[in-house]
């Protein structure tokens, strides 16, 4: 067979070594090279630079799933991180919020009884135990007078619920009464109300108290 030119032959190594050539192909270069160092040098040289390349590619698809996986792993991170700020802050939020919101208590839910009564230089002193009947609200009160002539007056106490976190504690509500004291009312926010003391009459819920008196110098 006639020996096939170098030139030919270094021109098929490429694909020779990509090995996309055909057998007739791959018969004709490896009968060449069998005989013929220089192409063999090169065919060598050729193959070191492939692996290189390889190595090359390889490690940089290695370093590049690494940065994409830090950067996953940091991504992931913030998005938790992230999440907790804003569960918190909704939470401190809705926290904030049921602290400071007032809401509807009718007063039939309401549970009254008078806690403690004391005299103090003439004028009693009457302590008040109020609590949610459903447990669901502790209580906080405006007070308001209301003159019904100069000689006499109204007292009304306006209660509203304030959200409980946890059990209700109990409520102790304190007043005065003045000789023109005549009525004591609790009152809800929609305007019900429900007389606890007049002066005709006295108390008008349940006493629950151990009634002393209490002398004070001034």
């Amino acid at each position: 067979m006639k020996q096939v030119d170098c030139n030919v032959i270094k021109d098929l190594l490429p694909s020779y070594c990509d090995k996309v050539t055909s057998n007739v192909t791959n018969n004709l270069v490896e009968e060449h090279l069998s005989t013929c160092k220089d192409c063999s040098s090169v065919l060598k040289d050729m193959t070191k630079q492939i692996d290189i390349e390889i190595n090359q590619n390889q490690s940089e698809q290695i370093d590049y799933l690494r940065k994409y996986k830090k950067n996953k792993i940091i991504t992931i991170i913030f998005a938790i991180i992230l999440t907790i700020i804003i569960i918190l802050a909704t939470f401190i939020s809705l926290y904030i919020f049921a602290k400071k919101a007032e809401f509807f208590v009718d007063v039939v839910d309401l549970s009254i009884s008078l806690s403690q009564k004391d005299n103090i230089n003439g004028k009693e002193n009457l302590l008040f135990e109020i609590s949610d009947k459903n447990y669901k609200y502790d209580l906080k009160y405006y007070r308001y007078e209301i003159l019904e002539d100069t000689q006499s007056e109204s007292i009304y106490f306006r209660i509203v619920g304030k959200y409980s976190f946890g059990d209700t504690a109990r409520n102790y509500f304190s007043m005065q009464i003045s000789e023109k004291t005549n009525h004591i009312y609790i009152e809800d926010t929609k305007g019900n109300k429900k007389e606890i003391w007049n002066k005709d009459t006295g108390l008008q819920v349940k006493d629950s108290s151990h009634t002393h008196s209490t002398t004070t110098n001034y």
